[in-house]
């Protein structure tokens, strides 16, 4: 039995973060600013087509991902060590890693088909997407580093944009007819005509998340609807007049703001079809809820306004020190799982059903426990003991610590008790 007490709000990690104190006071004594403020947490950019056609506004990931702290996802075109070792410290690791069972050289070479390694990182994190041929896309974080990444391969990459251009207006691309996607500041002005971003309170088997919510892994701001089925009859409501949904045994109940009480079932938004329930918090990442463990949800107005463009800092390189189960220390930079090297990356774990994906920026340490589960602390004095995903359990290919002398150490998972990041 995993313990509750992984389980906190959101909304008591918010106040701890100083982006979120400097807005405060501001938004305690001027609440009309904070309008413009939630809208500044959705989407915003330039898409350049093949036919050097440009429109600029709101962009859209098809009907679902719309703000900056939405999780991107693609996968990676190539391992990274191609890029971080040299022939000779990869023959180094090639002598030492013959006998590895997830076979380190078919990985490198990328001779195993099912070697699909996921890149993840916030939208925030993002400067621009360039389409290049040959279904490759390269990805140029905040810092100017560049990340190839496959079309073909699912994820994020296989969607259409869609872009509100206040002069042109509504617009839909697939990836075959855009150049490049460049990401901007969203403007102050700007005024939200999708709709705010969705914000409550998530009541579920192990306690209360706070934060902002994206519904049945789709929808996520309050002009979005949920539909269902009232005695036979389709019916859609917008997030934004819903008060509390309740999980009923074969649907849902809800209380409308206008006191209007509805049971509605017969489609996924309601009903045990569900894809899962996300909260996204600052201070943890995001966690998906499933529909099992879902309880009820009240809508509230957003307490703070989520991350602006301007929140997500320079990405790095990860770094620290991994202690062996001997003893031995290793110091320098970290190529996480063979392939994740920036802290704005993310880390993957299941806590039951509960399903986590937290930036390595956000973590301390992480103690590898037995084969199927590790503790993973934060910087914020929480911990989570997860499993279910290669990052945490005894299927992580393991660690590359490259020292500051250059030279590149393989390291088993089994070998490893901690990890501590700078």
């Amino acid at each position: 039995m995993l313990n509750a007490k992984w389980i906190w709000s959101f909304q008591a990690h918010f106040a701890q973060y100083t982006y979120w104190r400097k807005l405060l006071w501001g938004i305690l004594l001027f609440p009309a600013m904070l309008q413009g403020q939630v809208c500044q947490g959705v989407i915003y950019g330039k898409i350049i087509l093949k036919n050097g056609e440009t429109y600029q506004g709101q962009l859209r990931w098809g009907n679902e991902k719309a703000l900056w702290d939405d999780i991107f996802t693609a996968s990676k075109n190539e391992r990274p060590m191609r890029h971080l070792l040299s022939k000779e410290e990869a023959r180094r690791i090639k002598r030492r890693t013959e006998e590895f069972k997830y076979g380190f050289m078919a990985l490198w070479e990328d001779k195993n088909p099912n070697a699909n390694f996921a890149f993840r990182c916030y939208y925030g994190d993002i400067k621009k997407l360039t389409i290049q041929a040959d279904n490759t896309v390269l990805l140029r974080l905040k810092n100017g580093k560049e990340i190839s990444l496959r079309r073909n391969r699912g994820g994020d990459l296989d969607k259409k944009i869609n872009v509100f251009d206040q002069q042109k207006g509504k617009m839909r691309f697939g990836f075959d007819r855009i150049h490049a996607l460049e990401f901007q500041d969203t403007p102050s002005s700007f005024n939200c005509p999708l709709g705010i971003p969705i914000y409550g309170k998530v009541s579920t088997t192990r306690g209360v998340f706070e934060g902002f919510i994206t519904w049945d892994r789709e929808e996520c701001l309050s002009k979005d609807k949920i539909s269902g089925k009232q005695k036979g009859n389709n019916v859609d409501l917008k997030f934004g007049n819903i008060k509390t949904l309740k999980a009923q045994k074969n649907g849902s109940m809800i209380t409308m703001r206008s006191g209007r009480v509805l049971f509605l079932n017969e489609h996924d938004d309601v009903s045990n079809g569900n894809h899962g329930i996300t909260v996204r918090g600052l201070y943890l990442g995001q966690v998906t809820i499933s529909w099992e463990d879902f309880i009820s949800v009240a809508f509230l107005e957003p307490q703070l306004p989520p991350p602006a463009y301007d929140y997500f800092k320079t990405p790095e390189i990860l770094a620290g020190t991994v202690l062996l189960n001997n003893g031995t220390r290793y110091r320098g930079q970290i190529i996480y799982d063979l392939d994740e090297i920036y802290n704005v990356e993310f880390l993957n774990g299941n806590n039951g059903k509960y399903q986590y994906f937290i930036p390595f920026s956000f973590i301390q340490r992480i103690e590898p426990q037995n084969d199927k589960f590790s503790t993973v602390y934060l910087k914020e004095e929480s911990q989570l003991l997860l499993g279910g995903n290669s990052d945490v359990d005894g299927g992580n290919h393991g660690i590359i610590v490259i020292k500051p002398s250059g030279r590149a150490e393989y390291l088993e998972w089994k070998d490893i008790k901690s990890i501590d990041f700078d």
